[in-house]
Order: structure tokens, then sequence, then C-alpha cells
């Protein structure tokens, strides 16, 4: 891919959310391989050979964003290249109640 810019700023999304926006000038990422490419070890066609990478990092951060709550999209990017878009969502949005695994444990009768 081409030189990556990354803009973290708060784009609106409600209550305090956050997007972070990843966009490239590469050759971007046809319609029919944009969900694939977060599959885990998934490598579209012609990045094989290059040598570099594993294809778990989208997997990764799509688990990871999904785990607060959020959300990873791939789209094109306008003037050519990728564009992609990690939501997560504020304190007050709808965000899943996890815990942080030292909660007490009730007794069962």
């Amino acid at each position: 891919m081409g030189a990556h810019r990354s803009r973290p700023g708060p784009e609106a999304r409600g209550l305090g959310g956050l997007r972070l926006v990843v966009e490239d000038r590469g050759p971007g990422v046809p319609d029919a391989e944009r969900e694939r490419i977060f599959e885990a070890f998934y490598r579209p066609p012609g990045t094989r050979e290059s040598g570099s990478g594993v294809g778990l990092g989208l997997a990764l951060v799509r688990r990871i964003a999904r785990l607060h709550g959020g959300e990873v999209c791939c789209r094109p990017r306008s003037g050519g290249g990728t564009r992609f878009e990690v939501d997560l969502p504020g304190a007050a949005e709808g965000r899943p109640d996890r815990g942080t695994g030292n909660e007490p444990q009730s007794a069962s009768a």
C-alpha cells in the first residue's frame, strides 16, 4: 500500500464517541474483498508474494474494536486508495458490560 495517514480526531459519533480514520493511496481493496480482509490469516491475492505480514492485523483490530462495543470497516478512499474507519462508543453509549473480571461471584444454592 502507499503512504499511510492517521487522523485520530473525534469525528461526531454522539456522546463522546471516537472515530479513528486511516487512509492510504495504494491500489485499494476490491468490493468483494472488503469483508474478507478482516478474516484471520486471509491475505488478498497479490499480497501473498510480498512476504509481508500473515493476515492477522485487521482481524485483531476488528476483534478489539468489537470487545469495546465498536466496529471497523473498510471503504474506498475518495481519489483512490483505502479508508479504514474504527468507531468506538463513548462512555454513555451502549457499550457491553464486560466487567473487570474482579467482580465478586455469587454463591449458588
